[in-house]
């Protein structure tokens, strides 16, 4: 597990389709530039109060992104 150097998170007001509103949360998050090296593949995973998500990067999905 590896932790962000930089975390920042707060609420973000959204009104749905039905008129109600609902609170969820939006960050950034930043990490040392050697965490996603393109010489193994990457599973980043999300925990908050809303449940887990989850977002696999492979290794020619980072070598784009650098």
């Amino acid at each position: 597990m590896i932790q962000p150097l930089t975390t920042t998170v707060g609420p973000l007001a959204v009104t749905l389709p039905d008129g109600a509103s609902k609170t969820l949360t939006r960050g950034y998050f930043a990490f040392g530039d050697d965490v996603f090296t393109p010489s193994e593949s990457v599973t980043v995973v999300l925990i908050g109060a809303g449940g887990e998500s989850t977002c696999f990067l492979d290794r020619s999905r980072l070598e784009r992104l650098r």
